[in-house]
């Protein structure tokens, strides 16, 4: 990586893995902010805030070009440099980890447009990503146009959050959401073109039939699939 480094200096996608040591963390860094436009960074199986750190500090060197950033079994703990992406259309995050208490840290993410997020995450240190996810979306508002969630547990903040800041959302895919919160909704993203939830109660037909009535005339695609009993409906 190190003679790369060297010659390339124009690249617009990088992808990197296993960084698993300083030196590699180190040489990655290095390319990155000896790039002139670099438009897409994907970071896979990243271990150790210390690398980490290092990789992230690097970005304020393409926060002018930087359009997409996708990050799979990340340490996000040292996170303030994304603060200078200001230009990030799509944020794609998963399985990744991370301690912060947000609900104390006044660190807040501005992506202000960002078009596309992807969150996926399976485990449970829901303190740290429930306001991570929060916070990105009300930094979004109304520039979000696409937004696919699952983990575990209750999502009801962050639909709310959705349903106040994103007027303009278009395609959502959601887990582990109630009737209720789908009609919170249906009812506050007015340009809804797709809607898949995946939903905690039996699907009943009457259950279906009130949620329809909520629908407005942009929405295409409207998939409720059922968490216990299995079933799918869509219209």
């Amino acid at each position: 990586m190190e003679k790369i480094t060297t010659f390339t200096t124009n690249l617009q996608y990088i992808i990197a893995e296993c960084v698993n040591y300083k030196k590699k963390a180190l040489a990655l860094a290095s390319l990155i902010q000896k790039q002139s436009s670099l438009q897409h960074l994907k970071l896979l199986y990243a271990f150790g805030d210390d690398y980490c750190s290092i990789i992230f500090k690097s970005l304020p060197s393409q926060s002018n070009s930087l359009k997409k950033l996708e990050l799979y079994r990340v340490n996000l703990d040292t996170i303030d440099s994304w603060l200078t992406c200001f230009n990030l259309k799509t944020l794609e995050i998963r399985n990744c980890t991370g301690t912060i208490d947000f609900t104390s840290n006044p660190w807040k993410p501005i992506f202000p447009n960002l078009q596309n997020l992807i969150f996926i995450n399976y485990a449970n240190n829901r303190q740290f990503f429930i306001p991570f996810v929060v916070k990105i979306i009300e930094a979004a508002k109304k520039s979000l146009l696409h937004f696919k969630c699952s983990m575990l547990g209750d999502m009801s903040e962050i639909i709310t959050s959705i349903s106040l800041n994103c007027p303009n959302i278009r395609h959502l895919d959601l887990q582990s959401s109630s009737s209720s919160q789908i009609i919170l909704i249906l009812n506050s993203c007015h340009d809804l073109r797709t809607l898949k939830f995946y939903y905690n109660d039996i699907i009943n037909e009457l259950v279906f039939i009130e949620m329809i009535k909520h629908i407005k005339p942009p929405l295409k695609k409207f998939l409720a699939i059922g968490s216990r009993d299995h079933q799918s409906l869509c219209c």
